[in-house]
């Protein structure tokens, strides 16, 4: 669900012995700056929290201000592919 939820899985597969990512594959979503500095490096869903939630306020505004539905709202996203989702070479 998140980044901290994903680093939680690192650390518990690791203290298992199993091999991220040769045997399991972890992303995560929010990109923490930790995820570039742990080992495996973290892939993650990058957003702008700040813009996600202004959209957030601005339609919880208009729901409050009307009885007409609110439109979705559609954030860009950007995969951060790093270490936890593929073999270096």
């Amino acid at each position: 669900a998140n980044d901290n939820m994903a680093l939680g899985c690192l650390l518990g597969l690791s203290n298992q012995g199993i091999r991220v990512p040769e045997q399991v594959i972890i992303g995560g979503f929010d990109d923490m700056r930790v995820a570039r500095f742990v080992q495996p490096q973290l892939t993650s869903i990058r957003v702008d929290l700040g813009r996600l939630g202004e959209q957030a306020v601005d339609l919880l505004v208009k729901k409050i201000n009307s009885t007409e539905p609110v439109d979705n709202v559609v954030m860009p996203l950007e995969l951060v592919v790093r270490q936890s989702t593929r073999l270096l070479k």
